[in-house]
């Protein structure tokens, strides 16, 4: 049995959830008391694939300033940075092809960049001189490029124990592939509302 559990909302007591049988039949409740308060806010699939990105970007984010920055780094950090990193351009990437109604799969950073729909890529380079981490990529073939180089990383990074050669991965072209990519997506109304109302939360 699942103990009752007090529920905030923006730092606000909104009530306090039953106890229920399992995680699924609270998250259940909890969303009844919400609406019952008139406080629940669905939100859209492409919504949520942003902020998923964005929970990984964070967290790829957090890991590179305490662990990456400072002499010495910590060597067991970067396979958690880079597979957090990387997840979030595949997820950036999916969520770009949902705001032009192409629905993409895979784990392989190129050919979900490659499945974009034209207007996608063609959206991606007017957010380069905005991006705090520059890194010498000013034209769309040298951002391809960066997302050759580390297209399979998700997938050989997280078992790095298994695999001899998990390729060079370039930590400055990560961050700006990333950052570009969240930029491009915030252009959308769609995105940036859901901000905005994270952002109030």
């Amino acid at each position: 049995m699942i103990e009752p559990k007090k529920l905030y909302q923006n730092g606000q007591l909104v009530g306090e959830v039953p106890a229920a049988k399992s995680d699924d039949e609270q998250m259940k409740l909890a969303i009844g008391l919400l609406k019952e308060k008139g406080l629940y806010k669905p939100i859209t699939k492409i919504q949520a694939m942003f902020w998923k990105a964005v929970s990984f970007a964070t967290v790829s984010s957090d890991i590179y300033k305490r662990d990456l920055t400072k002499i010495p780094r910590k060597p067991m950090s970067f396979a958690p940075f880079i597979v957090n990193s990387v997840f979030a351009i595949e997820l950036y990437l999916k969520t770009l092809g949902e705001l032009h109604n192409s629905s993409l799969r895979g784990h392989d950073l190129l050919k979900l960049f490659d499945a974009l729909p034209e207007a996608a890529r063609k959206a991606i380079p007017s957010h380069f001189s905005s991006a705090k981490l520059q890194c010498g990529i000013d034209t769309i073939d040298k951002y391809r490029s960066s997302l050759e180089g580390m297209r399979l990383a998700f997938i050989k990074w997280r078992y790095s124990y298994e695999n001899e050669n998990t390729g060079e991965v370039k930590i400055p072209q990560m961050i700006f592939v990333m950052e570009v990519l969240h930029n491009t997506c915030l252009t959308f109304n769609e995105v940036r509302q859901a901000k905005t109302e994270h952002n109030a939360n």
